[in-house]
């Protein structure tokens, strides 16, 4: 069985795709940043009563095996609290994990705070490079002073 990356809307929950609420339909569980959000999520596309194993920077090492051993023989679907998961989120190292162990990990296009980002810079987008999302707090920077 796969797991499957779902990207989740950044703001409009309009934004969702059909084949994102096909797959939280039918997973036999989600992986999540954060319960609360997610529960926020399928009560508003109204999927209630899914069962949510959360994943992040803190419980990553405790509940990976875990999420790996159900995706083996269930459908897994892999969201974060906005956005597309693997960009900049702990869910890098949950699917380098899945591909490690041989499971199937897929991929569904969706929503992306880079893209529209580049669209609205006005500068010619013909090449350009995404070095990751500025650091949130100045103590995070290499420019301290």
């Amino acid at each position: 069985m796969p797991l499957i990356v779902v990207p989740t809307p950044l703001g409009n929950l309009r934004d969702i795709t059909l084949r994102a609420l096909d797959v939280l339909r039918a997973c036999d569980a989600l992986v999540a940043e954060d319960s609360r959000v997610a529960r926020k999520l399928l009560a508003a596309l109204d999927l209630p009563g899914k069962n949510i194993l959360t994943y992040h920077e803190h419980n990553a090492s405790a509940v990976t095996a875990t999420i790996l051993e159900r995706a083996t023989t269930q459908t897994v679907a892999l969201t974060c609290d906005a956005g597309t998961p693997g960009i900049s989120d702990p869910g890098t190292a949950l699917i380098a994990a899945a591909r490690a162990a041989g499971i199937a990990v897929e991929a569904l296009p969706g929503p992306s705070a880079l893209t529209g980002a580049a669209i609205l810079s006005g500068f010619p987008l013909r090449r350009f490079l995404f070095e990751g999302f500025p650091p949130r707090t100045r103590e995070n920077t290499l420019l301290k002073t």
